[in-house]
């Protein structure tokens, strides 16, 4: 290799350069654009490789080229043409297009079961923010959401299950749920998610309907969504397209939408949901937190 074109890896040693954007770079499924169709077998050794995420790309778009706002989005990391070929490869077998638009047509392709046990899955995964909620409040709403995601756990095994307890529960959690005109609580805006994610999982235990359990999915995207635009006010940009982008690229979301793909990908595997299935996708469903609370 000509030393004027090589680049250290820290990973695969001495290499080609390549160049991607900072979401690229997070080893995550965002899409990947190119300007030629790049070839694995091939050796580019004059800067040729470079590729950018699908929200990049919107801004590219938008500005029409590579300008200071495009490339500040951007902000373009050198890498090996190696781990070039990874990103590609990652984003290949797990396309960003997938992540919210087959998400429902995933969530309406599986049994009843299967839907109610996803519902449980996102109502645990925003319990953290009735936690917090509950630090300033008088009547407490953890112990009805913790009794109502076990009894849609229950529901997901046995959906013969009688329906009077998902009725009663329901009334419960409307009971609490905040009115963001009145309460004074600071994290009462994440805790209306919480129970609109509630209401909806209940929602489909009582009528079976796709549209509740799709809602339910979409409850923890929108807590994120308010989450990035809160910590990152100051680097958000102001308009609604590039906003959009600036969302759908943060860590954060890439996450969320990943673990939502992956449950879906595990209970379309599962013949049926049981004791040992739900061990399985809670332990997935517990490895990282929907938001830190710790930062507001």
């Amino acid at each position: 290799m000509e030393e004027k074109n090589v680049v250290e890896c820290c990973t695969h040693g001495t290499r080609y350069p390549a160049y991607v954007c900072q979401h690229l770079n997070l080893q995550m499924p965002v899409g990947f654009n190119e300007p030629f169709t790049s070839d694995p077998g091939v050796t580019y050794a004059n800067d040729e490789l470079n590729a950018w995420c699908d929200a990049c790309d919107e801004v590219l778009t938008e500005a029409g080229e590579w300008n200071d706002k495009s490339e500040a989005f951007a902000k373009i990391r050198l890498v090996c043409d190696t781990c070039f070929f990874e990103m590609k490869k990652l984003n290949q077998e797990c396309p960003a297009s997938l992540i919210r638009m087959e998400i429902t047509q995933l969530i309406a392709s599986l049994p009843n079961s299967h839907q109610a046990a996803f519902c449980a899955l996102n109502c645990e995964k925003m319990l953290p923010s009735i936690a917090r909620f509950d630090e300033e409040e008088k009547r407490p709403a953890r112990d009805v959401f913790e009794r109502s995601i076990a009894a849609i756990y229950i529901f997901s095994v046995s959906p013969s299950h009688s329906l009077e307890e998902y009725i009663a529960l329901k009334e419960e959690v409307e009971s609490l749920w905040p009115d963001l005109d009145e309460t004074t609580n600071s994290f009462a805006s994440y805790a209306f998610d919480a129970f609109g994610a509630m209401v909806e999982a209940l929602n489909f235990v009582l009528s079976g309907e796709t549209i509740h359990a799709a809602n339910c999915s979409a409850a923890p995207l929108d807590t994120v969504d308010m989450y990035i635009q809160e910590v990152g006010e100051d680097e958000a940009p102001a308009a609604r397209a590039e906003l959009e982008a600036f969302i759908q690229a943060s860590p954060f979301m890439i996450r969320e939408n990943k673990r939502q793909a992956v449950l879906l990908e595990e209970l379309a595997k599962m013949p049926i949901i049981n004791s040992e299935n739900l061990a399985l996708l809670k332990s997935l469903n517990e490895q990282d937190m929907l938001v830190e609370f710790s930062v507001l």
